[in-house]
């Protein structure tokens, strides 16, 4: 083979091997970006929307003060897999109050008995946004783990 054709052989496919060389090295970041494109469907009160999964968490995070946590998702995640965490005396420990107020008022979790304070709560569940976020999150990263 002549070298100027090595050459130009290697000039046309140098783009494509790298694309692909790319894309096999970012596969993860790449389709973590995809699977937050995707679409969900919300109905609340009559009201239906769709929205992408990153800006649901957007939205809850700015109804968090911007700080929407690993912990946060830990306490929706426990609270959806027990069916609720229950406190026994009554009341949520004082070191958990914050965090469950922000979930709270996050519309995430309530308490059981509904409307009770939290200091005479008998136990916290997933309301149905929370459980709804919980699949959605679930869902992009079972996405991304393919």
């Amino acid at each position: 083979m002549d070298y100027s054709v090595f050459l130009k052989l290697l000039d046309v496919l140098i783009w494509p091997a790298t694309a692909v060389f790319l894309s096999i090295v970012f596969r993860r970041p790449l389709s973590n970006l995809v699977s937050r494109s995707e679409k969900v469907k919300v109905s609340i009160f009559g009201v239906s929307f769709e929205s992408t999964i990153s800006e649901l968490e957007r939205t809850i995070s700015a109804s968090l003060g911007g700080k929407f946590t690993q912990e946060h998702w830990d306490l929706i995640s426990s609270a959806e897999e027990h069916g609720a965490i229950k406190y026994e005396p009554p009341g949520v420990p004082k070191d958990r109050r914050d965090l469950v107020r922000e979930t709270m008022n996050a519309g995430l979790v309530m308490t059981l008995p509904r409307r009770a304070h939290l200091g005479d709560a008998l136990g916290i569940a997933a309301t149905p946004l929370g459980r709804l976020l919980l699949q959605a999150r679930r869902k992009a990263d079972e996405n991304c783990a393919k």
